[in-house]
């Protein structure tokens, strides 16, 4: 099966971005293994490869699979220290992250609030299974934004506070009553709330609550998230947790947002690798229940049709995983306009990338475009304005 095409292809990347793609998965094939030992007889540039790795959020995930394939020791003792320190430290910091997720869960129950665990704090126990693969910054949960200021009350009841960490004092950098409420009514999220913890790997943990998982300000997604949410658990609490194509469709919301929206270009997280991850993890282990029409009708319903067939678009360009061949028959959009369009900051202007996805993706930063572009007005099509 072919992979998608723009521009080059995977044929024109290097050693290192094809090593890096090939690696950064939960299980490879035997095939895959072959290629990655090919790929580290012949030799990479590993500063280089770290750094990609770094910058896509996959270091932890492709060390286990690099430190045991490379047989010919391709990778010098020092590196490897590196990434193994990497994946190890990543490992205590998410088993930390988990207890107070534990802690959060029970503290919401006993006080009424109704918190929805999104991305990492459902994928690492339920898909990724191993505490040291994938990086989690901090704790993100779905909520309604009348239940906002009685979370905020009982997160700071447990020690956290609205603001930021400041590395260079190695301290909680408080922010005031206005610029709470200003992050509330810009963002879709309540303002960060950060706790000091005294933890070697960990200086401090974060918690993010977001009311608008889209940023279209028409909340069709998240009271659509919300509205099928049901009980289980998580680390045996009770927990409301999102329905299976409804989590598929949370992901993909949430990389198509950052990847075509000027306020992540702006800080260089426009793309990375570890979000196709997650689509695609996620995926791959609920493959038996995943119902692609079902995915088409619930995309529609929530107004996510761009973001899941942005997210399974790429995937295949990534991956060479056919699930967007799955959907795209039932979706009512496609084109490549859609996948070359992105937002800016003010007034919801639209434009398009000039690079190509694979530029744009292994690039340290896309803020050149930003600069020397004219943005044209235009309408978001997912969702309405922002």
């Amino acid at each position: 099966m072919k992979r998608s095409s723009e521009g080059e292809g995977w044929s024109a990347l290097s050693n290192e971005q094809q090593l890096m793609i090939l690696a950064s998965r939960i299980h490879l094939s035997l095939e895959q293994e072959q290629h990655i030992c090919s790929i580290l007889e012949n030799g990479i540039a590993i500063e280089y490869f770290i750094a990609l790795c770094i910058k896509h959020k996959v270091l932890p995930l492709v060390t286990p699979h690099l430190i045991r394939l490379d047989r010919t020791k391709a990778i010098k003792l020092e590196y490897k220290k590196v990434m193994n320190h990497a994946y190890q430290g990543n490992r205590i910091k998410n088993e930390l992250m988990s207890q107070e997720l534990k802690m959060i869960l029970k503290n919401a129950n006993n006080n009424g609030l109704q918190i929805i665990p999104l991305k990492g704090a459902w994928l690492i126990p339920h898909v990724y299974k191993d505490a040291g693969l994938r990086i989690s910054n901090d704790l993100d949960f779905l909520i309604s934004l009348e239940q906002g200021q009685a979370i905020s009350e009982m997160l700071q009841s447990m020690g956290y506070t609205p603001g930021h960490y400041d590395w260079a004092t190695d301290s909680i950098s408080h922010v005031s009553a206005e610029e709470v409420i200003q992050w509330r009514d810009r963002s879709g999220n309540l303002h960060p709330h950060m706790k000091r913890v005294d933890n070697v790997f960990s200086k401090y943990i974060g918690v993010d609550f977001s009311y608008d998982v889209d940023l279209t300000r028409t909340f069709i997604a998240s009271n659509g998230l919300k509205e099928r949410a049901y009980e289980k658990e998580l680390y045996d609490v009770p927990t409301t947790c999102l329905e299976t194509v409804d989590f598929l469709i949370h992901l993909a919301i949430h990389l198509y947002k950052e990847a075509s929206h000027e306020r992540w270009v702006r800080i260089d997280q426009d793309v990375n690798l570890i979000k196709f991850c997650d689509v695609r993890e996620y995926i791959l282990s609920h493959l038996e229940k995943m119902n692609w029409p079902e995915v088409a009708t619930r995309s529609k319903e929530l107004a996510a049709e761009e973001a899941i067939y942005y997210s399974l678009y790429y995937l295949k360009m990534l991956f060479n995983d056919p699930f967007v061949d799955m959907v795209q028959d039932h979706l009512s959009i496609s084109g490549h306009e859609i996948l070359r369009r992105y937002v800016s900051l003010e007034g919801g202007q639209e434009t398009t990338w000039q690079k190509s996805f694979f530029d744009r993706f292994f690039s340290l930063s896309n803020q050149g475009e930003r600069e020397t572009k004219d943005f044209v007005m235009a309408v978001p099509k997912q969702g309405g304005t922002l």
